[in-house]
């Protein structure tokens, strides 16, 4: 049985979800909360998706994300619905379109949940602290395997001395929007989806340094992949995916994703 929880203090709103879930859901069961009683709930029960009002964005949105929960965002305005985007709602509807959009945006939102569940981020191991601090230095610093003199690691500083990337293939992702908020939510989302794959370095998303470019505002992401032909095939694949997800996102059609694989 899929469970929803609205979070609303409109008994009227309440009704109106259900009887939608209930047109696609029969057998669902619809939970309506207020934001004081939001907190106890999202704990003790996991939902298939939080369905959140627009007076009570920032701490059901923030907390829905903590425990791994999905959420749909019902906006006034399509402004208001990108700030919940933003926030990192999954999708937004408009109140004023919901008998029309809410059925569909509901199962964009579970079908990319199959093909990336939420995950909540762990904490660095010992091993990848070191790693992080050995990347960040100036001077090129490598280890050596005594047995066959190979080289076992080297890091980024290789890339300033000798003009390449050590083991790795590098791919920058480029956002362009005439709208500077909408280049940056693309990104974003983007950068949150990359934190499900294991393997990769990634930096950004941050403003191109030349930010702006016939009227276009621009925002990049940098990946680094181990030289991995079967890795670099999956990464690939799952950007083509996410960059669908992007640009079929309210409000984010007109977005330009565009990837270069080793840059010069």
């Amino acid at each position: 049985m899929e469970h929803f929880l609205v979070v609303t203090s409109s008994m009227e709103q309440h009704t109106r979800i259900t009887m939608i879930l209930k047109n696609t859901y029969p057998s669902c069961m619809v939970h309506a909360v207020t934001s004081k009683e939001f907190t106890d709930q999202i704990n003790i029960q996991n939902f298939l998706l939080v369905i959140v009002f627009s007076n009570h964005v920032q701490q059901s949105i923030s907390l829905s994300i903590t425990t791994g929960h999905s959420v749909l965002f019902v906006a006034h305005n399509d402004e208001q619905g990108m700030h919940a985007i933003q926030a990192g709602a999954d999708d937004y509807v408009l109140l004023s379109q919901v008998d029309n959009d809410f059925a569909i945006a509901i199962q964009k939102i579970i079908t990319r949940r199959k093909i990336a569940p939420p995950q909540k981020l762990a904490d660095y191991s010992k091993g990848e602290t070191y790693e992080l601090m050995l990347t960040a230095l100036n001077e090129v610093i490598w280890c050596k395997n005594t047995e066959d003199f190979t080289l076992e690691y080297v890091n980024d500083a290789c890339e300033t001395v000798f003009g390449y990337p050590p083991f790795s293939r590098l791919i920058k992702i480029t956002f362009k929007h005439a709208d500077e908020q909408k280049a940056t939510i693309g990104a974003e989302l983007m950068a949150k989806a990359l934190t499900t794959l294991d393997g990769l370095t990634v930096q950004g998303p941050g403003p191109a340094i030349v930010p702006r470019v016939r009227n276009m505002y621009i925002m990049e992401i940098w990946i680094k992949c181990p030289r991995d032909g079967k890795l670099l095939d999956n990464v690939k694949t799952f950007l083509k995916e996410q960059k669908q997800i992007i640009t079929g996102t309210r409000g984010l059609n007109s977005i330009q994703v565009l990837f270069d694989v080793d840059p010069v």
